[in-house]
């Protein structure tokens, strides 16, 4: 590729399944941000193992768009994710992140 810059498949992979996760965690609460569910649950809906899921929802966490709730794995929407979704994200099927800053393990 040159000086472009390479594709980062595993990257681009997160980018998808965090928007899918999102896009579910969304559905299901309606856009409540007070609505609380478990994690591992919105994976297990979407088909995603619990490594994945642990991770997508890391990333999204770090992107401000899901909010840990409590230690027992409860998370939800929030305003950030909402408003991405709602006004932003109406083009994409991704959450991009800025890659250099955002530190999760790739497997």
């Amino acid at each position: 590729m040159g000086a472009a810059r390479r594709r980062n498949f595993r990257a681009e992979r997160t980018e998808r399944n965090s928007f899918v996760l999102l896009q579910h965690v969304h559905t299901i609460s309606g856009g409540n941000e007070n609505l609380e569910m478990l994690g591992i649950k919105v994976g297990d809906q979407l088909g995603f193992d619990r490594d994945e899921t642990d991770r997508l929802i890391r990333y999204l966490v770090e992107q401000k768009y899901l909010q840990n709730r409590s230690v027992g794995s409860l998370i939800s929407i929030t305003r950030e994710g909402v408003t991405y979704l709602e006004q932003l994200a109406w083009r994409r099927r991704s959450v991009r992140g800025r890659w250099e800053e955002v530190q999760i393990e790739l497997r």
